[in-house]
């Protein structure tokens, strides 16, 4: 895989992408989403590497869907 590198501005824009491609979950999740996007971001390039934010996002998504499923309101 190769290195991660973010050059001026396109961390805030990835984020923004990450944050609109959650748009269907309402727009405050989306700012949430979008947050979580500039730290997957942030990780990417401190690790040089997608592999850790992409494994968070896969765990963070199914642990919810757990949560969602089994936990009474």
């Amino acid at each position: 895989m190769p290195p991660v590198n973010f050059s001026g501005c396109s961390l805030p824009r990835s984020a923004v992408l990450f944050g609109a491609g959650h748009v269907y979950q309402g727009g405050k999740a989306t700012v949430v989403i979008g947050v979580y996007g500039l730290i997957f971001g942030i990780l990417a390039e401190a690790r040089q590497n997608l592999r850790p934010g992409i494994m968070t996002h896969a765990w963070h998504d199914a642990l919810t869907g757990l949560v969602i499923r089994f936990v009474p309101k």
